[in-house]
């Protein structure tokens, strides 16, 4: 696959938007794959790369990195213009912009999903509402680089053995993705998503603002609540039961409903020791249900003692959960006090950014595909 120079000449562009959305992104051999046997999951990207989130540093979550980056790639299209996929008739091989790379390179993360990932298929359709641009890519050339990849009978489009067809088929794709971009619904639906980000941000921001002058001194945990698996929780719904946690939203607002519940407990056992809190329910990594959860607590105990609370009252709430028929919850915590020390600054201006990257940017390319009137966070109750 050849680039020539003047097709690098954009490539500033498309450095600095990575660098401005956080995005990172590694390319691997075939030979690096082979080479680190016990890791399976580079094994399964050997000969495409990673998408990563610089963000995300306390929270793993590579799909939403990875609607970043087709959402982000996408836009450049409108920036810098193709084509980004042509023949070399010289030269008689593909001839492929970094742009271009990038978007094949999405396309065959997005397959490592569809294939792998999540054995009924990828159908956030009905759990999340994601911005234009991403199911434009998933409807056009996600579609064209899975048909090369059949005819190249590979895992991933290996850019050197593209075809003079390939390269008509995927240029097609891009400028049938750009016709539909430029259309009035397009970016309606991705101002909506960035009108509800702005909401978001206003009131997070007006809560922070009252926990301001705690922040400083306070014990900053991050908690992650999970189901453990292989329980059917009796209380849901029957569609609830019936549907998977991959493809409805009930899940997610069940293990809401979960989060909040175990607040309330603690908040009872430990009565005025929550300063403040903020919980979103998401997806891990794992593609099962998650919430989120950023506790602010007054320094009565080190943040080790403040763990092994929380720990405690996770095992008291599953036995009352087990009790009930209703499946128990595994915790994750993280104390964020050295992680805050790195950055420079105040330490309310970092939380506030740790705040911002875990609970706001999120929503400018998707967010849960909830009932009317209900939202995917919460917050504590602002102190008088």
């Amino acid at each position: 696959m050849h680039v020539p120079e003047r097709l690098t000449k954009k490539k500033s562009l498309l450095d600095a938007t990575e660098a401005n959305v956080g995005l990172l992104v590694k390319y691997y051999s075939v030979e690096q794959g082979r080479g680190r046997g016990t890791d399976e999951r580079l094994k399964s990207l050997a000969g495409t790369g990673r998408i990563a989130l610089k963000v995300m540093q306390f929270q793993q979550d590579d799909q939403l990195a990875l609607c970043v980056a087709m959402h982000t790639y996408m836009g450049l299209l409108l920036k810098i213009a193709g084509p980004h996929f042509e023949w070399g008739e010289t030269s008689q091989s593909a001839v492929v912009t970094e742009l271009g790379s990038r978007l094949l390179l999405c396309a065959d993360l997005l397959e490592q999903y569809l294939s792998q990932r999540i054995p009924l298929g990828w159908n956030d359709d009905r759990v999340y509402l994601q911005s234009s641009y991403i199911s434009l890519f998933r409807a056009t050339f996600a579609v064209s680089a899975a048909q090369v990849r059949t005819r190249q009978n590979r895992d991933f489009v290996d850019g050197r053995q593209l075809s003079k067809e390939d390269v008509a088929q995927l240029q097609r794709a891009l400028t049938a993705a750009l016709r539909w971009m430029s259309r009035p619904y397009s970016c309606t639906l991705n101002r909506h998503l960035y009108v509800e980000m702005l909401k978001t941000k206003r009131s997070i921001d007006k809560y922070v603002r009252y926990l301001e002058s705690d922040i400083s001194g306070a014990v900053t945990l991050l908690v992650e609540m999970n189901m453990l698996e292989g329980f059917v929780d009796q209380q849901q719904t029957t569609e609830a039961v019936v549907s998977t946690e991959y493809s409805s939203v009930h899940a997610y607002m069940a293990c809401f409903k979960t989060a909040s519940s175990y607040i309330s407990r603690f908040k009872t056992a430990w009565r005025g020791s929550l300063l403040g809190h903020l919980v979103k329910v998401t997806r891990s990594n794992q593609l099962a249900p998650q919430c989120v959860m950023l506790f602010f607590l007054k320094p009565l105990l080190p943040a080790d003692d403040w763990k092994t609370q929380l720990h405690a009252l996770e095992v008291d709430f599953n036995r009352q959960r087990l009790e009930k028929g209703c499946a128990p919850v595994r915790l994750t915590i993280n104390d964020l006090a050295l992680a805050l020390q790195k950055h420079s600054g105040s330490r309310a201006c970092t939380v506030r950014q740790l705040i911002d990257d875990l609970f706001i940017k999120e929503l400018h390319y998707r967010r849960l595909n909830l009932p009317t009137h209900r939202r995917s966070w919460s917050k504590g109750v602002p102190k008088s």
